[in-house]
């Protein structure tokens, strides 16, 4: 009897344990299902992405508009290695000019500290070749050169628009590059520090450059600020206003009319402070099919006596031409924003 008790309480354990065991296949079995169904639908799907998040670009717009305007610090843009490649000899000595003058580049074949003698002393220089970065309406340029003999014609081996200067004996002067939108890069030699053919093989290699340089902006068009302007009376008293003060050797009031950063002042009063006294002779308009409502130039006859330090900073004692452009800012003054040397 005691065996019959014993063996009916064993088979009652081992139905119990057999149903946990059951359970707990079906549970592991459930477990593994849900786990597949989760693999299986997540199959070819990324993370999931949140509306309203745009990668970033690679390079921002402002990174962007200062590559395409680098060309503008021309010894930077062009160094002098890529000059000497091009005409075979070494550049000696670079020089970037003032800011406001025009932005340009000096390249030295020759340079000594004794270069030429003055009234004053030795003056330091050398012959060299000039590279501007120039935004003058270049129309205006051909037509005077055309009138005092200069022949314009294009080299297709330079290898983007271009326009070569002869002389009235032949001889090739300047070479220019046409970069579109009136900009244009310059080049010319100055005391015969190459010969007319190394100008042409310069302009090759810059334009070399400037090919490779898929940052650089050629649009030809112009801004739309540009466009359907109306132009407002001349503000040629801001001009003279300007003169009077570099006449009185009121340099600091003179400054204050500048459209310039603090760094650019400061080299400007360097300069004006080397003028001993100065005399407007002739202020008049030029350029005026370019005016817009914020930009106006003027070219200004002055009779000028400096200090021997002036001499080498672009002055000459006697008759000094400049040429002015007003710009107006969002105050609505206008203010000199360029001097140069020549149109």
């Amino acid at each position: 009897m005691g065996n019959v008790r014993a063996l009916m309480r064993y088979q009652k354990l081992r139905g119990e344990n057999m149903k946990k065991v059951n359970r707990v296949e079906k549970l592991v079995l459930l477990a593994v299902l849900v786990i597949g169904l989760v693999v299986i639908g997540g199959c070819g799907k990324g993370p999931e992405e949140k509306p309203g998040v745009t990668q970033m670009p690679t390079k921002s717009q402002k990174e962007a508009k200062k590559a395409s305007n680098a060309i503008e610090n021309v010894c930077g843009y062009f160094p002098k290695e890529l000059v000497e490649s091009a005409i075979g000899k070494p550049i000696v000595k670079t020089e970037g000019r003032l800011p406001g003058m025009g932005d340009s580049c000096y390249y030295y074949t020759s340079y000594s500290e004794k270069y030429r003698q003055t009234q004053y002393g030795y003056k330091p220089g050398g012959s060299f070749i000039v590279v501007v970065y120039d935004t003058k309406d270049f129309a205006k340029d051909r037509a005077y050169n055309e009138k005092s003999g200069t022949k314009y014609e294009s080299d297709p081996s330079i290898g983007m628009d271009n326009f070569v200067m002869r002389n009235k004996i032949n001889e090739i002067w300047q070479t220019a590059l046409v970069l579109g939108g009136d900009r244009y890069i310059r080049i010319k030699s100055i005391d015969k520090a190459v010969p007319g053919e190394d100008l042409v093989k310069i302009a090759r290699k810059f334009a070399e450059r400037i090919r490779g340089d898929s940052s650089l902006d050629l649009s030809s068009k112009k801004s739309e600020m540009d466009k359907g302007q109306v132009i407002g009376e001349s503000q040629q008293a801001v001009v003279t206003n300007f003169f009077n003060n570099l006449s009185a050797l009121k340099i600091q009031n003179a400054l204050a009319m500048m459209d310039a950063n603090e760094n650019t002042k400061q080299a400007w009063g360097i300069n004006f402070n080397t003028i001993e006294s100065l005399k407007v002779n002739k202020i008049e308009e030029v350029y005026k099919e370019e005016w817009t409502s914020t930009r106006q130039s003027f070219k200004v006859k002055l009779e000028v006596k400096v200090k021997p330090a002036g001499e080498q900073i672009g002055w000459q004692n006697g008759i000094n031409y400049r040429w002015i452009t007003l710009e107006k800012n969002a105050k609505g003054q206008w203010l000199v924003h360029e001097i140069a040397n020549n149109p």
